[in-house]
């Protein structure tokens, strides 16, 4: 076993395995030989790392769509990043496969940009020297024509590839940004080491709004709901809906003290607003900030554990984990 691993780390082509979401598992020796990184430059990353922006909009637009429907992408031609800086091409196959319910996608990777019929295109290209040069004017126009087009094909995809990227952080319903796109934000946040307090909101009954008025207006109170506290934080706070009724603010550089003011503002707030065919709803709202060697993940079970508090002595009402009786 552990000589075919060692095959395998060193074979005459490159290896990766992918999750489902494209972060890298595994990668071999020569594949990092290849590239000139080390496993912990890309371990734990998203493959995107190692591609350009024309070359993510190519990996979005086929990789993405071919695995999933034919669980196999052959000879898909891209260009990766190496450590130096420069973009050198390489041929991908890759297969999908299901082991104990995780997803996994193994990626074998074949350089082309050294190829042994480099001297015999040299020869033809000699032999056709002469015919070149009488058509050279006709091709010099043409060829500017068609870069002209590739350059303003470049920028439409480059366009597309933002918008893609826009649709991919919000909320679909209600226009907001996504729990994608919260977790990307609260990740920056903890690498630079950035004070903030986040705020856990959830809709008191909400079960009995869809009940009562079916789901088409629930949308509606969401979608209103989002609207409003978007309206209200302004500047002050990063919106986000993290699930069903659920949603996370985030009010970078906030006290503990001026984000349970932001919460019980914003809660005042919403009880006072008529929603249309259900009236009145409230809300209920956990908050914490950060402390010293306090994770992103502590903080939201923090403020998790101060919207259970608020939920279950209640409802209607903001509470910071700092208030708990722990």
């Amino acid at each position: 076993m552990n000589n075919q691993l060692d095959r395998i780390a060193h074979a005459p082509c490159g290896f990766m395995t992918l999750d489902i979401d494209g972060i890298i598992l595994s990668v071999n020796e020569t594949m990092l030989k290849w590239l000139g990184k080390k496993h912990e430059q890309l371990i734990g990353y998203h493959f995107e790392i190692l591609l350009s922006k024309v070359n993510k909009l190519i990996f979005h637009s086929y990789f993405y769509p071919t695995i999933s429907i034919q669980e196999r992408v052959e000879e898909l031609i891209l260009k990766l990043l190496h450590e130096d800086g420069e973009s050198h091409p390489y041929i991908l196959n890759a297969r999908k496969f299901e082991e104990e319910s995780i997803i996994y996608v193994d990626c074998a990777f074949i350089r082309i940009d050294q190829r042994a019929n480099y001297e015999s295109e040299l020869k033809y290209a000699q032999s056709s020297v002469q015919e070149a040069l009488k058509q050279k004017e006709a091709a010099y126009e043409a060829l500017e024509k068609l870069h002209f087009e590739i350059e303003e094909k470049q920028e439409e995809l480059i366009m597309m590839n933002e918008n893609l990227e826009k649709l991919s952080n919000v909320d679909q319903l209600t226009g907001i940004y996504n729990r994608r796109y919260l977790q990307e934000h609260l990740s920056l946040l903890e690498r630079s080491k950035t004070d903030f307090s986040m705020i856990v909101v959830d809709i008191d009954h909400f079960k009995s709004v869809n009940d009562t008025y079916g789901h088409l207006v629930g949308d509606d109170v969401l979608s209103r709901l989002a609207q409003l506290m978007q309206q209200f934080s302004g500047e002050r706070a990063v919106v986000t809906r993290y699930g069903g009724e659920e949603f996370v603010l985030v009010l970078p550089l906030a006290t503990a003290e001026e984000g349970i003011y932001f919460a019980k503002e914003l809660n005042k707030l919403i009880a006072a607003e008529n929603f249309a065919e259900v009236g009145h709803i409230t809300i209920s709202l956990g908050v914490s900030t950060t402390c010293e060697n306090c994770s992103v993940h502590q903080m939201f079970k923090k403020a998790d554990d101060a919207l259970y508090y608020a939920k279950k002595h209640g409802r209607n009402q903001a509470i910071h984990y700092n208030q708990l009786e722990i």
